[in-house]
C-alpha cells in the first residue's frame, strides 16, 4: 500500500458517496420500529498500568482533538511527521509481513502480529527494534492482536495454530493459554475485559474468560461464514460480519439474534463502530465501505473510493475520520475519509 487519499466532505470525490434506503430486516427480525440497541458505552472501566499517565493523556488528546477541528484535514495530516518501524527480515530473507496492529488503551505501546510467528510491542518513542520486545510462542503466523481495555500492558494473540495466548509484555511472558481446536481468524475484547472472543475459519465463536485460560466459557455456532466480531461499547451487542454481505447483532451475554443489517451485496469482511457507538463502518468483497446510523439503521452513506476488497477499517479517536485498507495482491492505497 503506498497511495493515501483523503475526500473532504463535498470534496472533489463526493460524488462517490451516495444515500441508500433502510436495511430490509432478515426472515424472522419484525418490521419497523427499528428495535432499540444501545451501542454507545454506559460503563468507563478503570485502566491499570504500570506507568500510568492518564492524566496527561488526557490533555494531549483534548489539545489533538482541538487541532483536527480548527485545522483542514489536509493541511493537517501534511504536516504530521513519519516515523519507521522496521522488522528483522526472516532467517531465510524472505519479507515479514504484519498482519494485525492494535494501540493499547493510553496510546504508548503498538502491538504487531507478525508472519514470522512473533507478536512485537513498540515504544513509539524509540523506533529502534532493540526497545521493542518480542513474545514467542505461536507455532504459526499471528493474524490477531488486542489489547485489554482495562490494562495497558496485557493483551492477547492468536492465529492459525488454534492457540490464543494472553502475555502481560513486561515480564515477556505468556500468562495463559486457550486452545479453539480451530483456524482463529478473528479476536474481540469485551469493554470490561471481562471476556475474549475468538472467531474461527469453521464459524464458531469461542468465548475465553482471561483470569482462567485453561477453558473456554462457552462456544456459539453461526450458520453461515463469518469474519469480524466485535463488541458495542456498551457490551450489551456482538457484532458479527458474514459471508452474505450481512451485520448480525446478538445479545451478550445469551447471544439471541436481535437485528440482521443488510450491509453489502457480497460479503462482509470488517466492521468498526465510532467512539460514540453511533456510526458503524461497514468493509466488504465488493470493494464499499457502508456507514450506517445505528440508531434507525439507515444507511447514511457509502465510499466508493477502494479498488480491491475492504479488510481493515480503523476511526479516528473523535470520530472525524475513517481509514480503509486491503491486503489483496495489487491493492496500493489506503483512503482516509471524512464522516
Amino acid at each position: 500500500m503506498n497511495s493515501h487519499h483523503y475526500y473532504p466532505k463535498g470534496g472533489a470525490r463526493s460524488s462517490s458517496i451516495t444515500r441508500s434506503p433502510a436495511a430490509i430486516p432478515a426472515e424472522g427480525v419484525s418490521s419497523p420500529p427499528v428495535p432499540r440497541i444501545a451501542l454507545n458505552s454506559h460503563v468507563q472501566p478503570a485502566v491499570s498500568s504500570s506507568n500510568p499517565s492518564s492524566n496527561n493523556r488526557q490533555k494531549n488528546d483534548s489539545a489533538s482533538e482541538l487541532m483536527m477541528k480548527s485545522i483542514p484535514a489536509p493541511q493537517f495530516f501534511a504536516g504530521l511527521k513519519t516515523r519507521e518501524y522496521r522488522e528483522h527480515r526472516s532467517s531465510n530473507h524472505s519479507h515479514t509481513s504484519i498482519r494485525s496492529i492494535a494501540w493499547n488503551i493510553l496510546g504508548n505501546r503498538i502491538a504487531c502480529g507478525l508472519t514470522d510467528k512473533l507478536v512485537r510491542v513498540w515504544n513509539p518513542e524509540k523506533p529502534e527494534i532493540r526497545n521493542s520486545t518480542e513474545l514467542k510462542g505461536h507455532s504459526m503466523g499471528v493474524d490477531r492482536v488486542a489489547w485489554d481495555p482495562t490494562h495497558a500492558d496485557k493483551l492477547v494473540s492468536c492465529g492459525g495454530d488454534g492457540i490464543v495466548r494472553f502475555w502481560d509484555y513486561r515480564s515477556n511472558k505468556c500468562l495463559g493459554i486457550t486452545s479453539t481446536s480451530g483456524e482463529n481468524i478473528s479476536l474481540a475484547y469485551h469493554p470490561e475485559g471481562s471476556v475474549v472472543a475468538v472467531g474461527t475459519k469453521d464459524d464458531k465463536i469461542h468465548f475465553i474468560d482471561p483470569r482462567n485460560t485453561s477453558q473456554i466459557l462457552k462456544t456459539h455456532k453461526e450458520g453461515t461464514q463469518t469474519n469480524q466480531i466485535i463488541f458495542s461499547h456498551s457490551g450489551d451487542t456482538l457484532l458479527l460480519t458474514t459471508g452474505q454481505g450481512h451485520v448480525v447483532l446478538r445479545d451478550w451475554p445469551s447471544l439471541e439474534h436481535v437485528y440482521t443489517v443488510e450491509a453489502h451485496s457480497s460479503g462482509a469482511f470488517c466492521l468498526e463502530l465510532d467512539p460514540r457507538g453511533s456510526t458503524l463502518a461497514v468493509g466488504g468483497s465488493d470493494a464499499v465501505v457502508s456507514v450506517w446510523d445505528t440508531k434507525e439503521w439507515i444507511c447514511q452513506r457509502t465510499l466508493r473510493n477502494m479498488e480491491s476488497p475492504v479488510r481493515n477499517l480503523s476511526i479516528s479517536f473523535d470520530g472525524a475520520y475513517i481509514c480503509a485498507g486491503s491486503d489483496e495482491p495489487g491493492a496500493v492505497n489506503i483512503d482516509i475519509v471524512s464522516l
